[in-house]
């Protein structure tokens, strides 16, 4: 709207720079300019180019499917479906980085201020991007070795991207509506409305985070697929969240090998909550002890119940709700034993898993902002990131 434009003109500082600063200093550093421009644009081609193909969108079923067909003990047919997955990877991931690019320079001007964290989550998304587009087809073993490399380094160098989002906007926060406002409550950024749904920031955002998890999806399925029928691994795999995991997930199933999918067709639901429990748990322990506090979360309904799941995704999602759970019972009550929090395990066609909690609740005209990114009822700079129901949704809503 017309407050948004005046906003964003008085962000960009009363108007553009001159473009006859960035030539000046003699003909050398014009000619380095050019130079510089002249690639950028070039990479900037590449990356609308490839952003217009087709998005492959993860789904249940074929990894199922994958699940079905692997892993039989052929060693032929395995080195086959590992070198396939390499190739569909080669094809698969430019026009996937590649929206994501878009998405974050998509962003309206109070959020890529020069030197911010979403120019530096650009930068990392475009060097993934071109690494991966320079890189050859793989048609040999060794080949697909190399090429497995790569996107383990590059899946390496995103682990810090929430972190860099939440740092990115830090200094903003969402009110709810389509209001930003900074840390001291004065109002920075005014959005227009999505005639679809949400309001642009917040569908940026949410479709961002909706790639990026399917992206990490491809990589991480191409990586336990070598690892589980090829015997092979990088250094540092093993304590990747993937791994820790389903690590532990084996550990406490007694399972015997580590499967060639990051799909579990058959976890114990109960299995997946008890880790979740252990690590929200783990992350208040200080907290909790500081107010002198304990809490007991107890799980009920149908505790046998086993279905087909991502196990890391599955517990991201339990993590966060718990988390929030746990918090908001912490500082509801006073020191001593807290009324516990309850999880319920369901057995419907889509596994309703209910977590119940006696910390207040939230308030009526907040429920429709809760799955807004960055929007919290706590005062700023009490949530970290204040992306956490928010990504659980994305999370969830991927798996139908």
């Amino acid at each position: 709207g017309a407050t948004g434009r005046r906003l964003r003109g008085t962000q960009l500082g009363g108007g553009a720079r001159s473009s006859s600063s960035a030539t000046n200093g003699g003909g050398g550093g014009s000619a380095r300019h050019l130079a510089a421009t002249t690639s950028e644009t070039k990479q900037n081609i590449l990356i609308w180019e490839q952003a217009e193909k087709e998005d492959y969108i993860v789904n249940t079923q074929d990894l199922i499917k994958l699940g079905e067909v692997v892993g039989k003990g052929d060693k032929v047919k395995d080195e086959e479906a590992v070198m396939a997955s390499a190739r569909f990877l080669r094809a698969h991931l430019p026009p996937k980085i590649a929206k994501r690019i878009k998405e974050l320079q998509s962003l309206p001007f109070p959020f890529q201020k020069d030197g911010g964290s979403f120019q530096e989550i650009c930068g990392l998304y475009k060097e993934s991007f071109l690494g991966v587009l320079a890189s050859k087809v793989p048609t040999t073993l060794e080949e697909e070795a190399a090429f497995s490399e790569m996107i383990w380094q590059m899946k390496k160098n995103h682990l810090t991207v929430r972190q860099m989002v939440g740092e990115a906007m830090s200094n903003m926060r969402c009110t709810g509506s389509g209001e930003w406002v900074d840390q001291s409550g004065k109002l920075v950024y005014v959005d227009d409305a999505d005639r679809e749904s949400d309001f642009k920031v917040q569908n940026i955002l949410r479709s961002f985070y909706n790639g990026r998890v399917g992206l990490r999806c491809l990589v991480e399925q191409h990586l336990m697929l070598r690892t589980g029928l090829l015997g092979q691994s990088f250094p540092g795999e093993e304590d990747d969240v993937c791994r820790v995991v389903w690590s532990r997930l084996r550990k406490a199933e007694k399972l015997s090998s580590m499967p060639p999918t990051i799909l579990d067709t058959s976890c114990k639901l109960k299995t997946l909550v008890e880790i979740s429990i252990a690590d929200a748990k783990q992350a208040l322990a200080e907290a909790l002890e500081e107010r002198r506090q304990s809490i007991h979360v107890q799980i009920e309904g149908y505790v046998e119940e086993q279905r087909a799941v991502v196990p890391e995704h599955f517990c991201i999602v339990l993590y966060e709700i718990l988390s929030n759970a746990i918090t908001a019972t912490m500082e509801k009550h006073q020191p001593g034993a807290l009324p516990p929090v309850i999880v319920t395990i369901g057995n419907s066609d889509g596994v309703a898993i209910k977590i119940s909690d006696q910390g207040g609740g939230i308030f009526g005209d907040y429920e429709s902002k809760v799955w807004k990114f960055t929007w919290s009822q706590r005062s700023p700079g009490v949530s970290a990131t204040r992306q956490g129901l928010a990504l659980s949704r994305v999370y969830a809503q991927l798996w139908g």
